[in-house]
């Protein structure tokens, strides 16, 4: 019994496979005629635009906040507007993270890294403010099907730096860090 399964599975994968490749010659004669599959994949895609605007501090260079009035009791803001590229349009997971210890939102002070400022991020869509945990994926909504956005940037980010953590601060220092955003298909 076990044999004759064996055969007639066999002869399934084969009559299968014969009809998956109808790629073929033609025959010499009066006319000929020949067939050739093609095919190509469409990869699921997504691409971040609008880092390398010019958002204070020269295009290309990130985001200057300048120096820290410590008369100030207002937080320090700063948004950009991005655009997310996502090939059919739908949602997508953005994950941020930073270059300090532990991937955290945090600045590092350049002469001594172990001095650090925390800050948040916050990532708007159409209205819609989600305040992102650092190193954790959050689906925002719908990405844009125009690989160039056309030059629309329906996204804000947001980034804070609450003056109660500049204030805590006592080291004079400069504090940076490089935050990265990775775009996920969902």
């Amino acid at each position: 019994m076990l044999k004759h399964i064996a055969y007639a599975a066999g002869a399934l994968l084969l009559s299968a496979t014969s009809a998956m490749a109808a790629t073929a010659d033609g025959t010499q004669g009066a006319t000929s005629t020949g067939t050739i599959d093609i095919s190509i994949q469409i990869l699921e895609e997504v691409n971040i635009l609008g880092l390398t605007t010019d958002w204070g501090a020269g295009a290309g260079n990130g985001i200057d906040f300048g120096v820290w009035d410590s008369s100030s009791v207002a937080n320090e803001t700063q948004t950009i507007s991005v655009c997310v590229y996502r090939n059919n349009g739908t949602d997508y997971d953005v994950t941020a993270d930073t270059t300090a210890a532990g991937n955290a939102f945090l600045l590092e002070g350049a002469l001594v890294p172990a001095n650090t400022i925390a800050f948040t991020v916050d990532w708007d869509t159409a209205g819609v403010n989600q305040a992102l945990t650092a190193t954790t994926p959050f689906t925002a909504s719908t990405g844009d099907n125009d690989p160039t956005c056309s030059g629309l940037f329906p996204i804000n980010v947001l980034f804070t730096i609450p003056n109660a953590n500049l204030a805590a601060q006592t080291n004079q220092d400069t504090y940076s860090t490089q935050v990265n955003f990775q775009i996920d298909p969902q």
